[in-house]
């Protein structure tokens, strides 16, 4: 083998193997935009779980130590802070599986 065909040989493999760091390097990127967005995601859903979940223990509270009726405000707060929640995720769910296909 003559220099010049074992200069292009390695030329040859260089260029692979930077093709190989490249599409690895974008693996990477990908599962740190996922990461990033699941974390983000976890976090908004455990503010709203928690946000909710204490409306509803003071409603029931203010309710146990009152002669109020308790009813009224959970059903308000249904209404305003979950169904609305549920029906954007059922809505996204379906669009984003109509998506796939």
């Amino acid at each position: 083998m003559n220099e010049i065909e074992q200069a292009e040989r390695e030329i040859t493999e260089a260029r692979a193997s930077g093709e190989r760091f490249d599409q690895e390097l974008q693996r990477m990127r990908e599962r740190s935009r996922i990461s990033d967005r699941s974390f983000i995601v976890k976090c908004v859903v455990s503010l709203y779980v928690l946000s909710v979940g204490g409306a509803i223990l003071f409603l029931t509270i203010r309710g146990a130590n009152s002669s109020e009726d308790v009813f009224p405000g959970v059903s308000e707060l249904i209404k305003i802070a979950i169904i609305p929640i549920v029906t954007l995720v059922i809505g996204y769910y379906f669009g984003t599986a109509r998506e796939g296909q």
